[in-house]
């Protein structure tokens, strides 16, 4: 039996295969969220005090039970022969241009994409998971490696695809998302201050997950500082970034006393006159 796992810590959707049935009568006891069978972290914790109330975590019975999957992403293209500037054409008929290039490929593979079908891809799959495109008959395992957008819609307008080799570690950069509580900000008595929001990593393809997690509970003090040394990092993952690069920090509250000497240091600096506008008084004072 497989079940479906969506957002448990700290994978995005995962799926396990246990290696014994689970009774009816424990289903119906967990709460399943969505048409697609996903179970909160709520629902697992529910589902496996169910059937090993002995143990401690969920994790520990995921460990011995089952095995993590991820959900492969599937996308269609279709070969494409429009080039250069008639691209236009098959935007307006809601076809994306896309290149997909690397791995095996020993020439690059012009194709398109329905809008719609690329938006939901990438949207799912994020810039680090593993896509495969199916494309002329073949299946290639690729990775997204750059979105180019109109600059005044913001459209969609080229992606470039890069096909990897499953056996070979690839780098990428994977999203950093803060989750979870601080006390400490929640009742301003600090206030948080954002560092990297991705990282690099290294990893075999489909060990990649589309974002890395880290809990705000960390900051338990003014001045307490989450590194990216503090990400959980799943198995099969290398992070690359400088381990003390700052993700987040809890900086302390501006007293009054601050403000009011920040001001008073405005106030003291002396105005700072351009050349041109010296030149601009100097003519009025003339006329």
């Amino acid at each position: 039996m497989t079940l479906v796992f969506g957002q448990f810590w700290p994978f995005p959707v995962t799926s396990y295969t246990l290696k014994e049935p689970v009774p009816t009568s424990v289903l119906t006891k967990v709460p399943v969220f969505g048409t697609m069978g996903y179970l909160g972290e709520g629902a697992l914790r529910a589902l496996y005090s169910c059937l090993y109330p002995r143990a401690s975590t969920a994790i520990a019975f995921l460990k011995e039970n089952g095995r993590r999957v991820m959900d492969e992403i599937t996308m269609t293209a279709q070969p494409r022969s429009v080039t250069g500037k008639k691209v236009r054409s098959l935007r307006r008929a809601g076809l994306i241009p896309v290149v997909i290039y690397g791995g095996t490929l020993e020439t690059a593979i012009p194709a398109q994409v329905e809008e719609r079908e690329l938006l939901n891809t990438l949207h799912e799959a994020g810039t680090a998971q593993l896509i495969t495109i199916n494309v002329d008959g073949r299946q290639l395992p690729s990775l997204t490696r750059e979105v180019q957008r109109d600059v005044v819609t913001h459209r969609i307008i080229h992606v470039d695809f890069q096909s990897v080799r499953l056996d070979r570690t690839v780098e990428a950069e994977i999203p950093v998302r803060l989750v979870g509580h601080s006390p400490l900000i929640e009742d301003e008595l600090a206030i948080l201050t954002h560092g990297v929001d991705s990282v690099e990593v290294e990893a075999l393809p489909r060990d990649l997950v589309g974002r890395l997690t880290v809990d705000l509970g960390l900051l338990k003090e003014v001045g307490d500082v989450i590194t990216v040394a503090d990400i959980p990092v799943p198995p099969g993952i290398t992070i690359l970034t400088d381990p003390d690069v700052v993700v987040a920090t809890a900086q302390p509250r501006p007293t009054e006393e601050m403000l009011e000497e920040a001001e008073e240091e405005a106030e003291g600096k002396p105005e700072i006159v351009s050349e041109e506008a010296e030149e601009a008084e100097e003519d009025d004072e003339e006329e």
